[in-house]
């Protein structure tokens, strides 16, 4: 098992940077999430939703260029969870409305009871942005509030 995750992982990185590959989307897709100018979001604090025996904590990992990362947790000890986060997931301001979840870097749930991962997002403009995680054990809106 370890064989072939490595040799997935190697074959993963060779695609990524074969000599002359100009369009090259997985690159182009996190470009800018975990540069130097990326900015980290320390200073704001993890929202938590603990309704219907399941929690949601997401938490702001970097709100700078084209992407925005957010880490997120799913935790129950009694609900199967069964979605995919980036299916059910959105971002939203004031002045830009609602965009959808471009990727989830966690694997699917499938009746798992707890994951993690990171949500990411194209970047939006607004002072107030939400994060909206819907229909997870019967709520349908979990809002997470954040201040720029």
């Amino acid at each position: 098992m370890v064989l072939i995750v490595g040799a997935g992982v190697g074959l993963g990185a060779l695609l990524l940077n074969w000599p002359g590959e100009k369009d090259n989307r997985a690159a182009s897709l996190f470009a800018g999430v975990n540069s130097p100018e990326s900015r980290t979001a320390p200073k704001i604090q993890p929202q938590i939703s603990d309704e219907n025996e399941v929690s949601v904590e997401v938490s702001p990992v970097s709100l700078e260029g084209d992407r925005w990362m957010f880490e997120v947790a799913f935790n129950t000890h009694t609900v199967n969870l069964d979605f995919n986060p980036k299916d059910i997931s959105y971002i939203r301001s004031e002045v830009e409305g609602e965009r959808p979840a471009l990727v989830w870097t966690g694997a699917p749930l499938r009746g798992d009871h707890h994951s993690s991962g990171q949500l990411i997002f194209p970047s939006i403009a607004g002072k107030k942005i939400e994060i909206v995680v819907r229909n997870v054990a019967g709520v349908p809106e979990r809002i997470f509030k954040f201040g720029l």
